[in-house]
């Protein structure tokens, strides 16, 4: 990247970028990014990590068997074609020839299989890919160009969940001790890993010998930027800054106080690129009061205004996702876009039916509610990682409904 500097908004639907033709800090062929310390991983090891930074990251080292396009349609990868039984039960592969991980291993069926192998190994602890990849019954190759997975059920969220493994080689995953990154992050991809300064830094560095061969690679080869570098940034005034004054080429996730100085600016250009899946979402645990009454949670749904708090946070830039699949998804349901509008009165009255009534200060407390003390308060806690500030313009549009919103970041990931 030639001296251009850019900066990403990325919401639940979409990475908003802003690029300046202006001279930045690092080298021709060099890219920084700013990304905020929140979305620091806790490892940098996609197959036990469960959250998208980490994947993210593994995807600039090593490419995956699929690819999610942004229309939701999957795409080749190193598989170059693959086919499912009318049951659901067994997938085959069809995988790329002549790739090699960067440790000069041949990557081929025999190493899918050590991969996923590796991943539903219980030792292993996968957070999450091993329960997306599910129970499978056998793997069978030819060791080069073709792998068959069995299961003894339909498993239909296998594509979903190869597009975000990571293959590793094998030979680096025999060889290295648990923990140590440097030696596990061998991929096929784009770039190799140099190092991880935790709470500072990640540091990339193109390797020569990259393929580039997938369904996304305009042409073949080794990509054009020499190293990518990501610094982690835990003050929001630092990172509404460190692009203006030339520190780094990019910023992941602009704070909303800084979008003024960079929206509308004729140095800059928008770049929106929306991208099909669940979108930005909260999921409500409805085991126990007061959430376990459906009532109470149509009720938060109805006292939310989305679209105002987009515009109040985001000048509006941010794509709409209005239901379990966002807007732009293939299977979105146009009738999510109007099942809950914002309703107060509605939300009061669902409220009210639910054993919710005002209290003296304004605030619901229960009367009735089982399992709930006479009194208590309607306390709804929001647990987040990152955008506290969409928690926030929530927390005051339902104060009127009488819904007490506590907004609390965690560490993340946790």
């Amino acid at each position: 990247m030639t001296g251009m500097r850019m900066v990403a908004l990325r919401g639940g639907v979409a990475s908003i970028a802003l690029i300046a033709s202006l001279g930045g800090a690092a080298a021709a062929g060099d890219l920084i990014i700013a990304v905020p310390a929140t979305n620091e991983p806790a490892t940098l090891d996609g197959q036990i990590d469960p959250y998208q930074s980490t994947w993210l990251i593994n995807s600039l080292i090593t490419d995956p068997l699929v690819i999610l396009a942004p229309d939701g349609t999957f795409i080749p990868g190193l598989a170059t074609d693959w086919t499912v039984t009318p049951d659901g039960q067994t997938w085959t592969f069809t995988l790329r020839e002549g790739i090699t991980f960067q440790d000069g291993e041949p990557f081929n069926a025999e190493a899918v299989k050590a991969n996923l192998e590796r991943v539903l190994a219980p030792e292993t602890a996968s957070a999450q890919l091993a329960s997306d990849i599910g129970p499978i019954a056998s793997m069978e190759t030819d060791g080069e160009t073709k792998i068959t997975i069995r299961y003894d059920t339909p498993w239909v969220t296998l594509l979903d969940a190869v597009r975000r493994a990571p293959l590793w080689s094998p030979k680096a995953l025999a060889s290295a001790e648990r923990g140590d990154m440097a030696a596990i992050l061998i991929g096929t991809g784009p770039f190799k890993f140099v190092d991880w300064v935790q709470n500072d830094h990640i540091t990339l560095e193109k390797w020569d010998d990259y393929a580039g061969l997938t369904a996304i690679s305009k042409v073949p080869g080794p990509v054009a930027l020499d190293t990518v570098t990501l610094r982690f940034i835990g003050e929001a005034a630092v990172m509404g800054q460190v692009l203006a004054t030339g520190e780094v080429n990019m910023v992941y996730t602009l704070p909303p106080l800084f979008i003024d100085q960079y929206v509308g600016n004729s140095d800059y250009t928008l770049m929106s690129k929306g991208q099909a899946g669940t979108g930005l979402q909260m999921v409500m645990n409805i085991r126990n009061a007061p959430l376990n009454d459906i009532r109470v949670r149509q009720a938060l749904l109805y006292s939310k205004d989305s679209v105002a708090a987009n515009d109040i946070l985001y000048d509006g830039l941010y794509e709409a996702s209005d239901g379990p699949l966002n807007n732009i998804h293939a299977c979105f349901w146009e009738g999510a876009t109007d099942l809950y509008p914002n309703d107060p009165e509605k939300a009061a009255a669902l409220l009210d039916e639910a054993g919710w009534v005002m209290g003296p200060d304004g605030m619901r407390i229960a009367q009735g509610v089982e399992g709930v003390e006479d009194g208590a308060p309607l306390t709804i806690r929001w647990s987040t990682l990152h955008h506290q500030e969409i928690g926030e313009v929530f927390q005051a549009q339902m104060k009127p409904v009488g819904i007490a919103l506590e907004v609390a970041v965690v560490p993340g990931p946790v």
